[in-house]
């Protein structure tokens, strides 16, 4: 009587396929992480101050919004700022370096 969210390998496995990953800009990041930032699921990002945290969840801000073939996902971000770090003119400066008009 109560549904606990099961699903089939198949369902799953087609789910899976329509997930995009996000580069973050660097190809080695993208490389240990198995090609970028997935989509639909929740990356923890954790380290000591000033190790570029915040620079990724920049780059992605930038990057979630180009075309799929170009490492992107032709979508929006939310940016949830706890900590007073977001710098929109940052955001300007990363779409330049990916050629976007920011």
């Amino acid at each position: 009587m109560t549904n606990f969210g099961f699903q089939t390998a198949s369902t799953y496995l087609e789910q899976r396929s329509a997930m995009i990953q996000l580069t973050t800009g660097s190809a080695q990041l993208d490389q240990l992480l198995g090609g970028g930032v997935e989509t639909g699921s929740i990356t923890e990002l954790f380290g000591e101050y000033r190790t570029g945290k915040t620079q990724i969840c920049h780059t992605l801000c930038v990057t979630c919004q180009m075309p799929i073939n170009k490492g992107g996902g032709e979508g929006m971000a939310m940016y949830i700022d706890t900590e007073n770090t977001f710098r929109p003119e940052r955001l300007v400066e990363i779409a330049r370096r990916f050629g976007l008009d920011e």
